[in-house]
């Protein structure tokens, strides 16, 4: 009986001490969510760090918008988290947000920025970026991406998205803008993509006055390490701004046009 007493004794005093650690749990969660907001504490994710399309400021002026009041006169619990992350998500130029709250009181808001492939100036005059997703993003007076420029369309994007199946055209353009995203050499290289009524692509590098032709859609990839090869190890040789035309349209070969029309 005395074995059988001292259990149930040593049991009912475990069960009182995880009673007694489970309230002042209970209650260190409720007095937290009832204190106010500390700091914001912004940070904004950016895949290129060159490429800046929203700044902590614009975020701040944002965040007091939507609470419509000092964010530090809010109690943790009254935060909605989960809508403000839905409504930074709806701007443009953002991927997806984080925004939680830690131990001290502070309310992280972490931006994960659009990352831009190309911005687009298409023949009616209209000007927007495309990003990686093909994601449609406008511009602004308060942002600008280092990405090719992209000339000759002839129609402009319908809708926010590139897959739509009315844009076959732009869906092309991106799949050359991305190869060109995706050879470092070549993305330092090229300042502006032109596509010509003829359907051929042309590129216009940032140093030089030479045009470089790319033809087609075909062997895209194949094609820009073909004028990696030749910038770094055949140009040198010849010197900046002897050709009009670099055609990388033939296999295994580059034909150069110079500007005294020799071949």
């Amino acid at each position: 009986m005395k074995k059988e007493l001292k259990g149930l004794i040593w049991i009912s005093m475990h069960i009182l001490i995880l009673l007694a650690i489970g309230l002042v749990w209970i209650w260190s969660i409720r007095t937290q969510r009832n204190e106010y907001s500390n700091q914001l504490e912004i940070a904004i994710i950016k895949p290129n760090p060159e490429n800046t399309l929203i700044t902590k400021e614009a975020v701040l002026a944002h965040t007091k918008k939507f609470f419509k009041k000092d964010y530090r006169k809010i109690r943790q619990y009254a935060i909605k988290a989960k809508e403000l992350e839905d409504y930074f998500e709806k701007l443009q130029v953002v991927h997806h947000a984080d925004i939680y709250t830690d131990s001290k009181n502070n309310i992280h808001i972490d931006i994960y920025q659009r990352d831009p492939l190309m911005r687009i100036v298409d023949n009616n005059g209209n000007q927007y970026y495309v990003d990686k997703d093909g994601y449609r993003i406008s511009t602004n007076n308060y942002f600008s991406a280092r990405v090719p420029v992209v000339t000759g369309l002839p129609v402009t994007m319908q809708g926010n998205y590139i897959w739509d199946k009315k844009n076959l055209l732009y869906q092309s353009v991106y799949k050359v803008a991305l190869e060109i995203s995706q050879n470092s050499f070549v993305s330092a290289l090229i300042e502006q993509i032109d596509l010509d009524p003829s359907g051929e692509f042309y590129l216009i590098p940032k140093v030089g006055m030479e045009k470089i032709n790319l033809g087609g859609m075909d062997k895209v990839k194949e094609k820009l390490e073909k004028l990696s090869f030749f910038y770094s190890q055949g140009l040198p040789y010849q010197g900046w701004n002897v050709y009009e035309t670099i055609d990388l349209k033939n296999d295994n070969q580059v034909v150069c046009k110079k500007y005294n029309h020799e071949t």
